[in-house]
């Protein structure tokens, strides 16, 4: 709203109903109102905390008429908008690092047997090798980002209640999330619930509660922790074709001879850590409205705030195995050393 501030943030005060929240915490269908704040004369009244505007969000409230039931469900299909796919054909890719090679002077990175056999798995990929596997696991052309992208269905429902019986006004609403991710272990489903109801006791007072609440339990892999994505905690210069994704409950390892040692399986990456967390966040306001001579009012609140943060986290370090020399490359660590992250 305001750029970036002194508090080296750009992120504006968000007040809901008057409290402070998460704007991705507030479910749209309640919204009645928002309104932004961004000079300074506007925002002098919350101090430093508005230093880079405030927007303020009002919820509904019961109205008059009859009671009015509201269901508001959407279903997507979501899928990677753009993937930029690099090589997956090992022989391509093993030829242009030669190449790349012999351009700056050096010899060959990849022997010519290696090539050859590569090519001769092409041609029957699924013969069986040497070792027992079929040649398009032992001697894999991996396109990395089929691997590590899918696609899911993504659901949101929500139903609302709002009415007015004489006196008394109500809005409740409660709307469900489901959203599986399209990448491993970034899922999450959201339960998200409000209640807005008051009454008129006498011609100048009122009392009321707004009330409101969500639920989210989102799956974590080990690079959730520190706060970066999947694919920026992995280093894409090291996915190379030559490994198989997983197989016969596998992770495979780099196959040709020649390759680095070091290069990436993603999926395994991903699996290294399995859990969850689980965000439970609770507001509550009580509050009376008294009108008093003609054109003043005064109002009293008693907000309330609950945050509970869990998680969990097992380690699961499952080993790289080679599936041209049937051999474990980097073995699974025996389970009495993992542990638990509370």
């Amino acid at each position: 709203i305001r750029g970036v501030g002194t508090l080296n943030s750009s992120s504006p005060l968000i007040l809901v109903d008057g409290m402070e929240q998460s704007i991705s915490m507030v479910n749209p269908s309640d919204i009645a109102n928002v309104s932004i704040l961004k000079d300074a004369a506007s925002c002098a009244i919350y101090g430093n905390r508005g230093a880079n505007g405030v927007i303020l969000i009002t919820t509904k409230n019961g109205t008059e008429g009859k009671i009015s039931v509201t269901y508001d469900g959407t279903v997507s299909y979501n899928e990677p908008f753009k993937i930029v796919h690099t090589i997956s054909d090992y022989v391509q890719y093993m030829k242009l690092m030669n190449e790349s090679s012999n351009n700056l002077g050096n010899s060959d990175i990849f022997s010519q047997s290696s090539i050859d056999l590569w090519e001769a798995a092409k041609a029957d990929p699924n013969g069986i090798s040497a070792s027992g596997y079929p040649n398009y696991v032992a001697y894999p052309n991996t396109d990395w980002w089929d691997e590590i992208y899918t696609k899911q269905w993504m659901q949101k429902h929500t139903i609302s209640l709002n009415g007015k019986e004489k006196k008394t006004g109500y809005s409740m609403s409660f709307s469900y999330i489901d959203n599986p991710g399209i990448m491993k272990n970034t899922g999450y489903n959201r339960y998200m619930g409000r209640v807005n109801l008051y009454s008129d006791i006498t011609d100048w007072l009122r009392v009321g509660t707004r009330t409101s609440g969500n639920v989210t339990d989102q799956e974590v892999s080990v690079t959730s922790y520190n706060g970066s994505s999947h694919i920026n905690s992995m280093n894409t210069e090291k996915m190379v074709p030559c490994i198989y994704p997983y197989y016969d409950g596998k992770y495979g390892a780099p196959e040709a001879n020649e390759e680095d040692p070091q290069s990436h399986n993603p999926l395994w990456d991903m699996a290294q850590s399995e859990g969850h967390i689980k965000n439970t966040q609770f507001f509550t306001t009580f509050y009376a409205n008294v009108k008093f001579l003609k054109h003043f009012s005064y109002d009293v609140n008693l907000n309330y705030k609950d945050y509970r943060y869990e998680s969990m986290s097992v380690n699961t370090d499952y080993g790289k195995y080679s599936f041209s020399t049937d051999q474990w490359i980097a073995a699974p660590k025996d389970p009495a050393d993992l542990y638990t992250r509370m």
